[in-house]
């Protein structure tokens, strides 16, 4: 078997992929990113470099094999980050190209239903995170958003933020991550956030607005409770334990 290595990206995955389909073994062989533990002797491996214009070319022959919906699963799929993902992409990729159709449909083939998992996730995840985001006034007057989802999400989200909080200034912040992606009113950009001085991992310096209506929040929240009717458990089945640290009402008053 014969791993290819790349950087990690979208398109030295891609590149990866092209390289394994032009050496005529595309059923021999495995992707991982150069982070990950080399495989051993007995293995081959082949680092691949990050060539942009391959990785369009190969993008392009898909498309026209299997029409505009084979990027986006690609990409959705890509963006899941599950381990060994890389493998089942690949064989969607050769499928694409053999059959000259989009195979999306064919659920019992186990490499097209692995891809099709992976862009539910992350279509579930980003739908659940546009309800689900919290924004806070910073002094500067820009808005913070920070998150920590299972899934790299952070660009599509972005996106639908863009359409929607189109005349604010804002930046949401994968902390898990640590990628930021900044709105300023007019395009998306990458950014990095600062934290407040003296407190290294904490949330940018809050407005004292901000401030106030976070505790009235807090307030009211733990107001309107009825704690004879208290039920953590389901509770913890409509908002999961890993969203509290992002949520305003869940902080201590």
């Amino acid at each position: 078997m014969l791993t290819y290595c790349h950087d990690g990206s979208f398109e030295g995955l891609l590149s990866a992929f092209a390289e394994a389909l032009a050496s005529g073994r595309p059923a021999d062989c495995e992707f991982l990113p150069a982070t990950t533990k080399a495989p051993g002797s007995l293995f081959g491996s082949r680092t691949v470099p990050r060539r942009a214009e391959v990785a369009a070319d190969l993008l392009q022959s898909l498309e026209r094999a299997g029409g505009d919906q084979v990027p986006r699963t690609l990409t959705q799929a890509y963006l899941s980050e599950l381990p060994g993902c890389e493998s089942a992409l690949f064989e969607y990729c050769v499928l694409t190209l053999e059959r000259r159709e989009c195979v999306d449909g064919w659920l019992a083939h186990r490499a097209v239903a692995r891809v099709l998992e992976a862009v539910r996730r992350v279509g579930r995840e980003t739908h659940r995170f546009q309800g689900l985001l919290r924004f806070m006034e910073t002094e500067p007057g820009v808005f913070y958003a920070p998150f920590a989802p299972d899934h790299h999400i952070i660009l599509p989200l972005s996106r639908y933020f863009a359409g929607r909080l189109r005349d604010q200034q804002w930046l949401i912040h994968d902390r898990r991550r640590d990628l930021a992606v900044y709105w300023d009113g007019q395009a998306l950009q990458p950014a990095c956030v600062e934290p407040e001085p003296g407190h290294a991992g904490s949330l940018p310096a809050l407005s004292t607005h901000e401030k106030t209506v976070q505790q009235l929040w807090r307030t009211y929240h733990g107001h309107i409770a009825i704690a004879t009717r208290a039920n953590p458990r389901l509770q913890r089945h409509f908002m999961p334990r890993r969203y509290w640290p992002y949520l305003t009402e869940m902080q201590p008053v």
